[in-house]
Order: C-alpha cells, then sequence, then structure tokens
C-alpha cells in the first residue's frame, strides 16, 4: 500500500506533506480549470460553426450570382429572337405595302434595332448587378464567419486566462505542492 502510494506522488511530482492537504479547496481549483478547458472548448467549436455557417451561405450567394448570370443570358438570348422577328415584320409590311427601305422607313427600322439592342443589354447588365449583388453578400458571409470565429479564439483564451488565477488560488490554498525539479 505505501509503494502504491510512493508511486502516485512520483508520477504526479507531489510532495508528501500535500497529502494532508484540504481537497475542497484542491477540487474547486480543478473544477475551475477543468470548466475553463470546457468554455474554451465551447467557444472555438461555436467559432468553427460559424465560420462553415458563413462559408455555405457564401456558396449558396456565389451559385446565385451564377445563376443570375445564366438566366439574364437567356433573357437576353429570347429577347433578341423576338426583337428579330418584330423587326422582319415591320420590312414585311412595308414591302407588303409597297414602301421600300429609305428615308423615314429606314430610320424607323434602325431606330427599332437601336432600341432592341438597348434594351436586350438592359437585360444583361440587370443580371450581372444582379449577380455582383450575390457576390459581394458572398464576401460578407464569409467574413462574418471568419470574425466570428476570430472572435470566439479570442473568447476561448480570455475563459482559460480567467480560470487561471481560480484555479492556481484553489489548488494553492489548498497546500498541494509540487515538487520542484
Amino acid at each position: 500500500m505505501i509503494e502504491t502510494l510512493n508511486s502516485i506522488i512520483d508520477l504526479f511530482n507531489i510532495h508528501p506533506e500535500a497529502i494532508l492537504c484540504e481537497p475542497v479547496s484542491i477540487i474547486s481549483g480543478i473544477v475551475a480549470g477543468v470548466s475553463a478547458i470546457g468554455k474554451a472548448a465551447g467557444a472555438a467549436v461555436e467559432g468553427a460553426n460559424a465560420r462553415n455557417a458563413g462559408e455555405f451561405n457564401a456558396q449558396i450567394a456565389e451559385s446565385n450570382a451564377q445563376l443570375s448570370r445564366q438566366q439574364a443570358a437567356e433573357d437576353e438570348r429570347v429577347f433578341r429572337v423576338s426583337a428579330r422577328k418584330e423587326i422582319g415584320g415591320i420590312r414585311s409590311g412595308y414591302a407588303a405595302g409597297g414602301i421600300t427601305s429609305e428615308g423615314n422607313a429606314q430610320d424607323v427600322l434602325e431606330e427599332s434595332a437601336a432600341n432592341a439592342e438597348l434594351d436586350a443589354l438592359k437585360i444583361k447588365h440587370g443580371g450581372e448587378v444582379k449577380a455582383k449583388g450575390f457576390e459581394a453578400d458572398a464576401a460578407l458571409s464569409r467574413a462574418k464567419g471568419e470574425a466570428a470565429q476570430t472572435s470566439s479564439m479570442f473568447s476561448a483564451a480570455g475563459s482559460l486566462l480567467e480560470a487561471a488565477p481560480k484555479a492556481y488560488s484553489g489548488i494553492s490554498s489548498g497546500k498541494l505542492g509540487l515538487k520542484r525539479t
């Protein structure tokens, strides 16, 4: 039995007089230390989760940006097809009425084509503006996630630093002496 006790004393590097220490103080110091470790681990996990959520939201926003560009490109294509048909109908109407593509008739066709081009470019631009908004959201989501993770690391460190004196005080007031090597 004495041999086992001596082994424990040597294993934990404890002064033999520490066996007569105040266990409640020591236990409260140990509990304070363990509690701080738990709080720090919780803060670290919370930060990692926030960063992961930010990344997930950013990926969705980037996907939405891509879809916005694709939708705008398709809307532009459909509009251009429709505009060509409309201008072709105007030409056919002129030809059926015996109007040549000169003078006012030509001006009307050119103006219709120019207006159609402007409208097509507005569709494309609208899709690009929407996509840029999604990309800005993605960057913001990532930044928020990274900031939350950084904040949680400081919180974890603060928990450990705050508990260190409490743990030391509890252990030292219980007169648990560690051997000096």
